[in-house]
């Protein structure tokens, strides 16, 4: 548990990133709470997230943007832990990057997250992944790999804010 006087510098650093960057209060929290009320610290990982979601609009993607990636299952939202974490299980056996391109794949990864992020979590999630039928001709496709790590480097990991 947190003291008195680390509530209150999180209450405060929140207040400063709603005033200088015009955010959602609960998301100014958010990133408050993650770097223990230091405004130094928060308010650059959120102007990175305003960034990320301008340059991505992942409000705007659909299940129609990536449907050859969505129909090979690879990716699936498994339920919640007792504790309340969404659950992903990526199964590379069903993997195919050969059937979509990067653009489709980063997709895909986006609206995963997106959905991850929605819950109230704090942007943990448990990842199951079963590395049964993965092939040397998995590492054709380094672009694909790519893409997910630099959006998973990029895109700090906290929730939606509430429309």
């Amino acid at each position: 548990m947190g003291t008195e006087a680390d509530s209150t510098a999180v209450t405060e650093c929140a207040a400063a990133l709603v005033e200088e960057l015009n955010v959602d209060p609960s998301v100014a929290l958010r990133f408050s709470r993650a770097r223990q009320g230091d405004v130094r610290q928060a308010k650059p990982f959120l102007a990175a997230d305003l960034a990320w979601r301008e340059k991505h609009q992942p409000e705007r993607v659909t299940q129609a943007d990536f449907p050859t990636a969505l129909a090979s299952g690879c990716w699936r939202m498994l339920g919640c832990t007792p504790a309340g974490l969404p659950v992903v299980f990526i199964q590379l056996g069903l993997w195919d990057p050969s059937k979509y391109d990067v653009d489709e794949y980063a997709r895909y990864i986006i609206y995963f997250l997106e959905k991850i992020m929605a819950r109230e979590r704090g942007g943990q999630f448990v990842l199951i992944s079963d590395l049964h039928g993965w092939k040397l001709s998995h590492a054709l496709y380094m672009r694909h790999i790519a893409r997910l790590l630099s959006t998973l480097q990029a895109r700090p990991l906290t929730p939606n804010p509430k429309p």
